[in-house]
């Protein structure tokens, strides 16, 4: 098992079970805009790599830092090390600084939920949820296609 973490979380967070979808990561404490809130670490990998290698062992693990680049643990032991645990949301109370630090954008209360828009780390193609399935949507390779998409579902 690596001890030693790919990515950084505050200690103002942790993960637990999320409304929104399986685990998410909360603040335990205020945390101020402008916050660095988590760093996603791990190897910087190309497509064929990640979808080779990575997507069918570990699922999806990865942030999209270019065109064919990503960044991803390698190994089942990485992977704990390198989750964030920060589900989408259409009004996200994170937001990027580069392709790896995610900031807040305003104040964050105690037991709020981290988010962040997905457009911001993935211009991928993707499976939709169930929901979207009746409504025959198809995320496209245009920027923010799955973030849009997740937007305008009814919930």
């Amino acid at each position: 098992m690596n001890e030693t973490p790919l990515s950084w979380r505050s200690p103002k967070t942790e993960v637990r079970q999320s409304p929104i979808h399986g685990k998410g990561l909360f603040a335990t404490a205020g945390i101020a805009k402008g916050e660095i809130v988590m760093i996603k670490g791990g190897h910087v990998v190309s497509r064929d790599f990640l979808e080779r290698e990575v997507t069918p062992k570990l699922g999806p693990v990865e942030i999209q830092i270019g065109d064919d680049l990503f960044i991803a643990p390698a190994t089942a032991d990485e992977r704990e090390g390198s989750m964030l645990y920060s589900n989408h949301s259409c009004n996200p109370n994170l937001g990027l600084r580069g392709n790896i630090i995610f900031a807040a954008l305003r104040d964050i209360a105690v037991g709020e939920e981290l988010t962040h828009d997905w457009c911001m780390t993935d211009n991928d193609d993707h499976e939709l949820p169930p929901r979207a399935n009746r409504h025959r949507l198809a995320a496209t390779r245009t920027p923010g296609a799955l973030s849009r998409l997740l937007c305008e579902l009814p919930r």
